[in-house]
């Protein structure tokens, strides 16, 4: 998809557990769901800017993982791991997103020396977020490179 143009994320709380992440490409659908389902695409755009994905596992099929490790560009790896609930192609993808160790295991976000947003609890789902992404966009990060 490179050389193509998109819009910035827009990004909006539905509900208390679950983030709209929605984008817009001046690609074709198809090209844009294979980029958020295929690993060595993902590997290639997906994550923060500055950021590099030296592993991603996708089982597409609803209860198929989606397993990925992000690395800063300190070098701290991010594990994380999505669980398909729909997947519409090449319209939709919905999964339960959270934070994961190497072995794909959910855990706090306390174990990325993240803090609990203030008044929260353990039992009140930092761990596990639902996620939304419209049009096969899978990412909620400003994809690399700027755009």
């Amino acid at each position: 998809m490179a050389g193509r143009t998109s819009s910035p994320a827009a990004v909006t709380m539905s509900s208390d557990q679950e983030l709209v992440i929605t984008r817009v490409f001046d690609a074709p659908r198809d090209l844009v769901f294979k980029a958020g389902t295929e690993p060595q695409r993902l590997m290639r755009w997906s994550g923060p800017n500055g950021f590099t994905t030296p592993f991603c596992k996708v089982d597409l099929r609803p209860g198929g993982v989606f397993h990925y490790c992000m690395r800063s560009p300190e070098g701290q790896d991010y594990w994380g791991r999505g669980v398909y609930r729909e997947i519409v192609e090449p319209e939709r993808i919905v999964y339960l997103d959270s934070f994961a160790d190497e072995e794909g295991t959910p855990v706090e976000p306390a174990h990325y020396g993240m803090s609990r947003p203030p008044g929260r609890n353990a039992g009140d789902g930092d761990v596990h977020r639902a996620w939304r992404h419209d049009k096969g966009y899978p990412a909620s990060c400003r994809p690399r490179g700027g755009s």
